[in-house]
């Protein structure tokens, strides 16, 4: 392009014309029509303005006239140059850029570029100027405001936010992020992720609340828990916010949420504050016990939570009780008075609403209380003065009811306020009526030491007295004695008319045996029909007025006893009726005596020796004949001693026996035990000599072989309750003895077993199941067994028993009466009684041959027994002439035609043959 130089306003530029034109029109007709308040300038490399348009000119008092043709230099100060300068000319080199400019006191917006002409070269620069002044402002304004609003939400700790409902997204504020412990990575984030920052336990709640905000248009507000990202602290949120519509009918949440965890604490434990003190003031109002604010120095009680008089029946307190004041009202609420020296925060403190500050009086305690408590009273308070904080201190005492009665009181005091010394000088405490307690604890205690039918002390107190008395014994030098009575023929009474007459004889029986003693004797009851009485002889008012030296009284306190024990029979023996019913019972009475050395060693004898002793001794009485008294002697203790070995022998033979098929029998690996097995004596037909059955007898055998007599350990087994064992057993070993015997010879197929039953036996309700699974368990049938049962069980046989006895006696169980003629039971029973055969007593057997009665008793039952088609066994037949002596039809037991042997002693062939008749 050719560049031609001419003169604009005097001033010479060199220019090609048709960029000048280019220029012009460029100014002209598109800037200046798009922005009318601007500004247009063209200046060359010089920074001489070539081209100038716009009426923004004149806005800064400058026209086309008076630039063009100036430099900047000219035509703006330095301070405006020093800024446009560096900008005009990277424009000239090919930059642009856009940058404000203050001048005359206005804010304009200059923006600068190259011109090129067609071959790309820059041939000037263009700058395009605009007034943003207004503008400005007002982004400083908005950014001022954004300040403020930053440090508003950051002191108040409060975020703002927006939902668009639409979309789903959420713009939240920078303290949004804060208050979430988010890191700010942007302004907008989803509903979504914004749940997630909830707790979950809130989660619904929260969109609950904003879903029915967007749908209903209710205000939003909520509360709720957010976990924030950073520490996972929970904190509590207030969320506030209100639905807004814009012109398309589009919904959008606008809102705050603020930390409110401060103060959601602080509401909780004022809240909390406010139910602990409703609480303590319901506890207090519906306590049952008084409470009460006490001065230790003044001895006042200052406040109480409701009257302490009307609690004890009294509408004004006794003048004794209050002996230099006037009585006082506890009732007021509200309307009291207080007292002179009290500390005024005490209703504050306990609640006015609820109780009562008590007038100037010493305490209303001290003027009811008993003689006998007021050292303890005294004591309990020194206690409290010297009580450390939260140290109870407790007194139970007494107080006077107003109806005369003594009532029983717990006191319970606490330290409430000290001096400056830290000595207490006012208690807080607790009152309450324990009457009804002491009572229910004082039965209790009677009640663990007294018998509950018969009143009477039981052994624990017996127990007790017996050693405070054998300790008196070291003092004094003098014997206790101790009676020990066992009633005889109690049972019957169980058995025959019931508990409850066998309760109304016990009774009966205690207080007959407390009639005969004297005041300072303890009559215990230690049993079901056992009785103890310890007699102390200085607890008895001597009967003398001359002093008697130790021999004497020796003599004396032993001939106690044995009077006693006379009187107790005599009472006993009397009758008793109930409901019309006379029961006659007696007493079997051990008398022993008893002292402790007045040196040696401490324990010489203990009172379970002594009640051992009168024991064996009662035992004694009863085995020669009841109905009597004995003095112990060391050598029943030996006879007890031995009846304890034989139980232990006998249960263990029992255990031994019952050992399942799987453990090794007795006696097996060196094993050496008690044995209890059977010897069996033959019964034969007397007419033909035929073998008819054998009697199983129960034969008891110690770890060393040496038999024990059945009379010891049968006696055991009914004392001890182990004679259904011993008979469950001896049905088994029978039983199977006999089955073993029919399994090797057929000729003994209709031989029967006869095994005995005791009464005990015979009355338990398991009768009829013992003996119906010892012939299952050997494949018997019925009428192969024979149960011999004595007269005097029979008779005293319960009806429950008849009907066991006559159940098996229709199943073809044999039932034969034992020992007959020697019960004195009427032959009536006879024909009531389910029998199949009586078994004469060998007592009269001996007599055949030399006493006309018993040769007559003996053809008497056996006729009868014919009769009555009974089968008639006479026992103990041990001579030729007996044997020829014996009525006919009858069958023979006895030496003569066999001893009772065991199994392996018996020859089965031989007694098979029969024996000569």
């Amino acid at each position: 392009m050719v560049v031609d130089f001419h003169q604009v306003d005097g001033v010479g530029v060199r220019q090609s014309q048709s960029t000048f034109e280019m220029l012009e029109a460029a100014s002209n007709n598109l800037i200046l029509q798009s922005l009318p308040e601007a500004m247009v300038v063209v200046f060359d490399h010089d920074l001489r303005y070539v081209s100038t348009a716009g009426r923004g000119l004149a806005a800064i008092e400058l026209s086309t006239g008076v630039i063009a043709g100036r430099t900047i230099f000219e035509t703006f100060p330095a301070d405006v140059v020093a800024v446009i300068e560096p900008l005009y000319r990277a424009a000239l080199a090919g930059h642009e850029s856009s940058f404000d400019v203050a001048y005359n006191g206005r804010t304009y917006l200059q923006r600068l570029a190259p011109v090129r002409d067609a071959d790309g070269r820059i041939v000037a620069g263009m700058g395009l100027g605009q007034d943003v002044t207004a503008a400005r402002d007002a982004r400083l304004e908005l950014i001022e405001e954004r300040r403020r609003l930053r440090e508003a939400e950051s002191i108040g700790r409060l975020g703002s936010w927006e939902l668009d409902s639409a979309t789903g997204r959420v713009t939240w504020s920078h303290m949004m992020f804060e208050l979430y412990g988010i890191e700010n990575v942007g302004t907008e984030v989803s509903y979504a992720v914004t749940l997630q920052h909830v707790h979950p336990e809130d989660r619904l709640h929260v969109d609950q609340a904003v879903n029915e905000c967007i749908a209903g248009g209710l205000p939003l507000r909520v509360r709720y828990r957010a976990i924030r990202a950073n520490d996972g602290a929970v904190r509590w949120m207030d969320a506030r916010g209100q639905r807004l519509t814009d012109a398309r009918g589009q919904a959008r949440l606008v809102g705050a949420v603020a930390d409110v965890t401060e103060v959601t604490a602080q509401v909780i434990a004022e809240g909390e504050a406010r139910a602990r003190h409703a609480f303590q003031e319901a506890v207090i109002t519906a306590s049952p016990d008084i409470i009460f604010v006490y001065d230790i120095d003044s001895r006042r009680t200052m406040w109480s939570n409701r009257s302490l008089s009307k609690l004890l029946g009294y509408d004004e307190l006794p003048s004794s009780a209050t002996p230099s004041m006037d009585p006082v009202d506890f009732e007021g609420v509200g309307g009291f008075r207080t007292s002179r020296g009290f500390d005024a925060d005490l209703t504050a403190q306990f609640g006015s609403e609820f109780g009562a500050v008590v007038p100037g009086t010493r305490d209303i305690f001290e003027g009811l209380l008993p003689e006998e408590d007021r050292a303890p009273f005294e004591a309990a308070l020194l206690d409290a003065r010297s009580a450390a904080d939260n140290e109870t201190v407790q007194l139970n005492h007494r107080l006077y009811h107003a109806d005369g009665s003594v009532r029983w009181f717990s006191r319970r005091t606490t330290p409430l306020r000290r001096d400056e010394s830290g000595q207490v000088t006012q208690l807080v405490g607790a009152l309450r009526d324990i009457t009804d307690a002491v009572a229910l604890e004082r039965q209790l205690t009677h009640s663990a030491l007294h018998d509950d039918l018969t009143g009477l002390p039981n052994r624990a107190l017996l127990v007790d007295r017996l050693d405070s008395a054998l300790a008196r014994t070291r003092r004094d030098g003098r014997e206790i004695a101790v009676l020990f009575c066992d009633l005889d023929g109690f049972k019957r009474v169980n058995d025959t008319a019931g508990h409850a007459a066998g309760d109304a004889v016990l009774v009966e029986a205690a207080n007959r045996l407390q009639g005969v003693l004297r005041e300072g004797d303890t009559i215990a009851r230690v049993g079901g029909d056992e009785f103890v009485i310890l007699i102390e002889p200085w607890n008895r008012a001597p009967s003398h007025e001359i002093p008697l030296d130790p021999a004497q009284l020796a003599r004396l306190d032993r001939a106690l006893a044995p009077l006693v024990a006379n009187r107790i029979a005599e009472a006993l023996r009397q009758p008793v009726i109930v409901r019309g019913v006379e029961h006659v019972v007696t007493a079997s009475i051990g008398i022993t005596y008893a002292s402790l050395p007045a040196a040696g060693p401490a324990r010489s004898m203990t009172a379970d020796e002594v009640l051992q002793d009168a024991d064996a001794a009662m035992y004694q009485a009863k085995r020669w004949g009841k109905d009597r008294f004995e003095v112990f002697e060391h050598v029943m203790s030996t006879d007890l001693a031995e009846r304890g070995r034989v139980e232990q022998l006998l249960r263990q033979a029992i255990r031994g026996h019952a050992l399942p098929a799987s453990e090794p029998p007795p006696g097996m690996f060196g094993r050496r035990v008690p044995v209890l097995r059977a010897a069996y004596q033959p019964v034969f037909d007397s007419q033909r000599g035929a073998l008819v059955g054998f009697e199983a007898l129960a034969r008891l055998t110690d770890a060393d072989g040496v038999s024990i007599p059945p009379s010891v350990f049968i006696a055991v087994a009914e004392d001890t309750g182990l004679i259904r064992s011993l008979g469950q057993t001896m049905l088994d070993i029978a039983c199977g003895q006999l089955a073993s015997w029919r399994a090797e010879l057929a000729q003994l197929a209709a031989v029967t077993m006869a095994v005995n039953i005791s009464a005990h036996h015979a009355q338990h309700p398991n009768l009829g199941s013992d003996v119906r699974q010892a012939l299952l368990a050997h494949s018997l049938e019925p009428a192969a067994l024979v149960l011999e049962l004595t007269e005097t069980a029979l008779l005293e046989a319960a009806n429950s028993t008849i009907r066991a006895l006559r159940g098996l006696f229709d199943d073809g169980v044999g039932i034969a009466i034992d020992d007959f003629g020697t019960g004195y039971a009427s032959l009536r029973y006879l024909a009531t009684l389910p029998v199949s055969a009586v078994k004469i007593d060998q007592s009269f057997t001996a007599g055949l041959m030399h006493n006309a009665n018993s040769r007559k008793i003996v053809n008497a039952v056996a006729g009868l027994a014919a009769d009555m088609e009974l089968t008639c066994v006479v026992e103990g037949v041990e001579t030729k002439a007996q044997q020829l002596a014996l009525p006919l039809g009858v069958q023979m037991q006895g030496w003569l035609t066999g001893k009772p042997l065991q199994p392996e002693e018996l020859n089965l062939p031989e007694l098979l043959a029969g024996v000569a008749v």
